[in-house]
């Protein structure tokens, strides 16, 4: 049987929902679960060739968001000659764990509270995807620190757009991040 002193201490440090108990953690602790990072990889999608982000289309030459393997932005001309010719899916493997630690890294410092490991997946997911700096100066971060009263869900949605554009690919990411924040569920969508 649990003592007074324990379970006081459970209970200050877990979310209830409405079929179970979670246990929170400090940010700075956490790293993603297995179950993130295939949902990122499936999101991301391996790719050899290098590619244009926005399009999807090949690229033979170095443009702005040229961008190769999981999602891995090609940072200039030089970085682009070393990838060309392409990559296997181990370089693709180590420059997703090499992007992702600084996305780790910024929701591990700018979340102030404690999570449970979907919410701090579901952050993870988010800010690889909108980048560290929209994520750092973001609506989602406020209210999850206590400084905005917004709604969370309608502050996860602004980040649909793409040069502009609603993308129907951004409204089924934020919905599957969402997802994953909430209910713990890791489904593509």
């Amino acid at each position: 049987m649990l003592t007074l002193n324990e379970i006081n201490s459970f209970r200050a440090n877990a979310r209830y929902t409405r079929y179970q108990c979670i246990k929170l953690s400090p940010p700075k602790f956490m790293k993603p679960s297995p179950s993130c990072l295939r949902l990122m990889k499936s999101y991301e999608q391996l790719r050899t060739q290098p590619y244009d982000d926005q399009t999807g289309r090949s690229v033979i030459n170095y443009c702005s968001g040229a961008t190769i393997g999981y999602g891995h932005l090609i940072k200039d001309r030089n970085e682009f000659e070393k990838y060309r010719q392409g990559i296997n899916e181990s370089t693709a493997d180590s420059l997703f764990e090499s992007d992702l630690y600084k996305y780790i890294h910024g929701v591990r410092t700018d979340v102030l509270v404690d999570l449970t490991q979907n919410e701090f997946d579901a952050l993870v997911i988010m800010a690889f995807n909108i980048g560290k700096n929209a994520f750092k100066h973001s609506t989602v971060l406020e209210i999850i620190n206590g400084r905005n009263t917004k709604n969370l869900r309608d502050a996860w949605n602004q980040f649909r757009y793409s040069q502009g554009k609603v993308m129907k690919g951004l409204i089924n990411r934020r919905a599957c991040e969402m997802n994953v924040f909430f209910d713990g569920v890791y489904k593509k969508i």
